[in-house]
């Protein structure tokens, strides 16, 4: 099985990362700079947004790219805009291969932003440059597939700096850790309490979490959302307005499959994780970093 994820790695003293196969077997990866975080005043900033619904299901034949406009849609200003986070979401694709996402009208890079099998669904969190307030999404495969993409943020002048932490479990909910009580019932959600308290001093202004979050003990064919907590939800119990949840998911997983991806939550206290299958769910999240205004 093939799978493309992202990664916000903070480097020690030494300026490298350690990449580290937890399998029985061997495994063969590349890795692709997409960006850095310094404390340099030069640079761009992170502004959340949403989640919001950027592209709807959109069909894209094969060797085809797909023109995003980004500047000025949604909550994202026309002037300024130095690149773009999204939740990208591919479902039915003909055959396997790849959905390559970029500035547009730049020179391809030879970077996976997806990957996928025939049939797969599969949703991953994307950072890529905007130019000319766009940005290209690209169907490396040889079959046609449909995509649709959620805005969670962008990069301008302005905006939050990027505060690292080394991958901090704030939620479990086979332990019930994090106050999240047992396995999310099916089409309930799961609620993660302040989850910062820990990491930063109370007087911190977080303007949004990354988390890496990964769907385990799953019995049935489903997908996961993790959104900013709202009035959908009291005690895990969904209520009447849940057709508001973003539009596309976190993770879409298969039974029997641990599926991680990371999520960039715009947030004030809580966060809810939706469990969109047909049987309980098991979860854990880590918190690998933090926006703070």
């Amino acid at each position: 099985m093939r799978a493309a994820l992202r990664a916000f790695c903070a480097a020690h003293c030494n300026g490298r990362v350690a990449v580290y196969n937890a399998s029985a077997g061997p495994v063969s990866l590349t890795a692709d700079v997409l960006g850095y975080d310094t404390t340099a005043a030069t640079g761009t900033g992170f502004e959340p947004v949403g989640p919001v619904r950027m592209l709807g299901l959109h069909r894209v034949h094969a060797g085809h790219a797909l023109v995003l406009t980004v500047a000025g849609a949604h909550h994202v200003p026309a002037q300024g805009v130095k690149a773009v986070a999204i939740d990208v979401s591919v479902s039915n694709p003909a055959m396997a291969g790849s959905l390559v996402v970029y500035g547009h009208g730049a020179r391809r890079p030879g970077i996976t932003s997806l990957s996928f099998a025939a049939g797969q669904n599969v949703t991953e969190l994307v950072v890529a440059r905007v130019t000319d307030g766009k940005v290209d999404l690209y169907n490396a495969s040889r079959g046609s597939l449909t995509i649709s993409a959620d805005a969670v943020g962008y990069y301008s002048a302005g905006g939050s700096d990027f505060q690292p932490a080394d991958a901090l479990r704030v939620l479990d909910t086979r332990t019930g850790f994090g106050g999240a009580g047992e396995a999310i019932l099916p089409h309930a959600a799961a609620t993660l309490n302040a989850i910062w308290t820990d990491a930063l001093a109370s007087d911190a202004d977080v303007t949004a979490v990354v988390l890496n979050v990964t769907v385990l003990g799953d019995r049935s064919a489903g997908a996961l959302t993790v959104f900013p907590d709202s009035v959908l939800y009291q005690h895990g119990i969904t209520l009447p307005n849940s057709s508001s949840l973003p539009g596309t998911p976190n993770i879409a997983f298969r039974p029997g499959q641990a599926q991680s991806n990371l999520a960039i939550v715009p947030t004030g206290s809580l966060v809810d994780f939706y469990n969109g299958s047909t049987a309980d769910l098991q979860l854990a999240a880590d918190l690998e970093g933090f926006y703070t205004g």
